[in-house]
């Protein structure tokens, strides 16, 4: 067979060849959409504040704590302001300021896991969004080392391809199987943790409706917004309440049994230093976040550069292959490197939002692990 007729043969088979793979695909993404559940953000959250048994479990803290505070209300006729000599009604008044303290810290501790709630949701739903674009870059690698496998036995059964190249290319399709295995069990594993936090069954697939925001964070001055942060941190209010009932109990202190008043100095004394390291930290970590999530938005910027050129070599390249100008191959390749970027930039786009969401509520990321229903 001579190449001139040799060519239109192998362009022929190589069409036919990725119409079935392509046609494959469409019909496999079409049918997994089917009959699926759809699940916005909102529901989402909706279903996870109704399921949470942390945050059913603090709501009943509150409720315990006001009944303490109105049992200890009960037994005090009047506010010390000095040293007393009756020490039962120094003891109950203690006990309702101790009182008052659990209250107030029962609904910090309820606020703090209802915003701690708020990121997990946040972070599971994103998650789900990022396994499934990684699931497509799988798919569409999967597709382009298919193609080339069969392309090159072909090839190789005229002679076109050495046997060298066509273990690689078996090589390189195995690979491209076991990633997108991984993918796959990467998404039943997220699936299921955004399951159990909503409340849903295990085998559920909602399919998640919204996109995650992209909005650059935006702020006149770095210091008087951790200031800001640092003075609605319900953590921080916990523990300057430790300070206040330090400081009361110092106020009215008569002697007897009980601490001494160097004792209760100390106290003060750790109370008010606890509330200085826990500022100092949290003031440490929202600046050095302020400046992942300022890389961030730089790095967002040139994802979206990248991600419009190659959407515009794809558009070219199939006008190229509609017309025999380009390879079966050349097209698979930029499907695949638009599908990459668009994974790359919804992870930006999902870690933006995490960190965003972490900036203005430092005090539930770390609580966010313990917001399901678990």
């Amino acid at each position: 067979m001579s190449k001139m007729s040799e060519r239109p043969w192998s362009k022929l088979v190589a069409v036919m060849l990725l119409t079935g793979l392509l046609g494959m695909y469409g019909a496999g993404t079409a049918l997994a959409a089917t009959g699926e559940r759809q699940l916005t953000v909102q529901q989402a959250l909706d279903l996870a504040m109704t399921n949470s048994n942390n945050l059913k479990s603090a709501s009943y803290s509150i409720d315990k704590a006001q009944s303490s505070r109105d049992a200890a209300a009960d037994n005090v006729d009047f506010e010390p302001t000095g040293p007393q000599t009756d020490l039962t009604a120094v003891s109950n008044f203690n006990g309702l300021v101790s009182a008052d303290l659990s209250l107030q810290q029962s609904k910090e501790q309820y606020q703090i896991k209802k915003d701690s709630v708020v990121i997990s949701v946040y972070t599971a739903y994103n998650q789900i969004l990022q396994d499934q674009a990684a699931l497509d870059v799988a798919q569409q690698a999967l597709n382009l080392a298919d193609f080339q496998k069969r392309v090159a036995a072909l090839n190789n059964q005229v002679g076109g391809a050495s046997k060298l190249q066509l273990q690689q290319a078996g090589q390189a399709l195995t690979s491209a199987q076991s990633t997108l295995t991984g993918a796959e069990k990467s998404l039943a594993d997220d699936y299921q943790k955004f399951n159990q936090l909503v409340g849903l069954t295990t085998d559920a697939r909602p399919v998640p409706t919204d996109q995650p925001d992209y909005t650059p964070l935006k702020i006149g001055s770095l210091d008087a917004e951790v200031s800001r942060v640092l003075e609605s941190s319900p953590s921080l209010a916990v523990d300057q309440k430790s300070v206040d009932q330090a400081q009361i109990k110092l106020n009215i202190y008569s002697g007897g049994s009980g601490d001494s008043y160097q004792a209760l100095k100390k106290s003060l004394d750790i109370a008010k230093l606890n509330v200085t390291t826990s500022q100092d930290s949290t003031a440490q970590s929202l600046r050095s976040l302020y400046y992942s999530i300022t890389q961030l938005e730089s790095t967002h910027d040139s994802l979206q550069q990248t991600l419009a050129t190659d959407e515009m070599n794809l558009q070219m390249t199939q006008l190229k292959y509609d017309t025999g100008a380009a390879s079966s191959i050349d097209l698979l390749t930029a499907q695949s490197a638009v599908a990459k970027d668009k994974k790359d930039l919804l992870s930006n786009i999902c870690q933006h939002q995490a960190d965003v969401l972490t900036f203005e509520t430092p005090w539930a990321g770390s609580a966010s692990g313990g917001s399901s229903a678990s």
